[in-house]
């Protein structure tokens, strides 16, 4: 029988094991980081991939922030369906994370994403994660229906395919979308530190991100200024060729995405922007004013698109949040000014003076109470709410 020591050396040592394979991985990243940098200009900007890099090892210098879920019981093999956008953290959260977990994790990239996903797991060369292309029905019936933990990143209609065919105590961990809109109230100072924020949350990896917001709403009190603050920024922004140090936005990975943002300039008035070139897959950046709320997206963008709607009356865009799209996907709002904003949101996480992309940092919970935005499923049971991976799978492998 164990006693309560050598439980404690045992959990020591695991705890030192994980902060090794850390500490190692740290170290491919900051000695081979122009490697890696081409590797992904290939699809996103020089900064993005910058970002990207930092973002990354910032969640692994804090692996202590979940070391007491690491270091639970394993589970023998998880599967995950990788994100269309940032390739090499969503490597990190999304297998290597898990692989600390588990004793194989297989991930399927998508297919536009198929040869950098395999460049970045030669990089990091971490023996149990096995990258697969494949489709997704083969990847389902050859590696997912024989796991214990599915993480999937992708359309909600397709998580609900998959869950619908799981056995029951098998956990699936689902992230999606949010519409994260921003609201800028009245006594809002409309400063560069502001409109810094919204610009940035918008145009991260060229608007191809699920934390850029759906909706901008601005007081008319002060619109004008914000107006031409913003639109003074988005003129600033470089668009070119990725591997330029200096570009904001590069071409689009989805041909797809330039041509959903027509429809919603035909039904605007362009403030700034609005020219696409399909073959080069680039649009520049945007700014739209919408003049009826029914109007806006209810659909993420995956572009650098400014949407805009300014409001007389803070209960005026009430309706947005009872629209079903922004109520499945409800994540974050942003609201920025002093005090309550005085209207019925939904299950809407409020995140004060600042926007998404500060607040993800890869070992804290992320996503929303919207069954589109992310969930926990298992047992027959769909939980919504913002997840942690390693808490998941964690509270999962000491249950079975």
């Amino acid at each position: 029988m164990l006693m309560s020591g050598d439980i404690a050396i045992m959990n020591d040592n695991a705890k030192n094991l994980i902060f090794k394979k850390c500490d190692a991985l740290i170290k491919i990243c900051n000695e081979n980081k122009n490697d890696l940098i081409d590797i992904l200009t290939d699809i996103e900007t020089y900064k993005t991939a910058v970002d990207e890099i930092d973002r990354s090892i910032f969640c692994l210098q804090n692996v202590e922030k979940q070391i007491d879920y690491l270091c639970s019981k394993k589970v023998d093999i998880c599967t995950a369906y990788l994100p269309q956008n940032q390739p090499f953290y969503s490597m990190i959260l999304f297998a290597v994370i898990p692989s600390l977990m588990c004793n194989s994790i297989y991930v399927r990239p998508p297919v536009l994403l198929n040869n950098i996903y395999k460049k970045i797991s030669m990089f990091l060369d971490i023996d149990n994660i096995f990258v697969i292309n494949c489709s997704r029905s083969s990847f389902y019936k050859n590696y997912v229906i024989n796991s214990e933990v599915i993480i999937f990143t992708g359309k909600l209609e397709n998580a609900k395919s998959i869950v619908s065919k799981l056995p029951k105590n098998v956990l699936f961990i689902f992230n999606g979308s949010g519409c994260n809109p921003v609201i800028v109230k009245s006594s809002a100072a409309i400063n560069d530190d502001l409109i810094s924020k919204v610009v940035s949350t918008q145009t991260y990896n060229s608007g191809q991100d699920c934390m850029a917001p759906s909706a901008i709403f601005i007081d008319s009190q002060i619109s004008d200024i914000f107006v031409a603050k913003l639109v003074n920024s988005v003129n600033n922004l470089a668009v070119g060729k990725n591997s330029n140090h200096d570009t904001d936005i590069g071409p689009i990975i989805d041909k797809s995405a330039l041509v959903n943002v027509n429809r919603y300039i035909s039904r605007s008035k362009v403030l700034f922007g609005g020219d696409i070139c399909l073959s080069k897959k680039t649009i520049c950046p945007t700014v739209l004013l919408f003049s009826s709320i029914d109007d806006l997206p209810q659909t993420e963008l995956f572009a650098p698109i400014f949407c805009l709607y300014i409001f007389k009356k803070i209960d005026e865009i009430e309706k947005y949040f009872t629209f079903d799209w922004v109520r499945e996907n409800c994540a974050y709002v942003s609201v920025f000014g002093h005090g309550p904003i005085n209207i019925k949101l939904g299950k809407e996480i409020l995140l004060c003076n600042n926007v998404l992309d500060s607040i993800d940092n890869g070992f804290s919970e992320f996503g929303g109470f919207g069954e589109g935005s992310s969930f926990i499923y298992i047992n027959g049971m769909q939980e919504s709410k913002p997840v942690l991976i390693s808490r998941e799978i964690s509270i999962y492998a000491e249950k079975v």
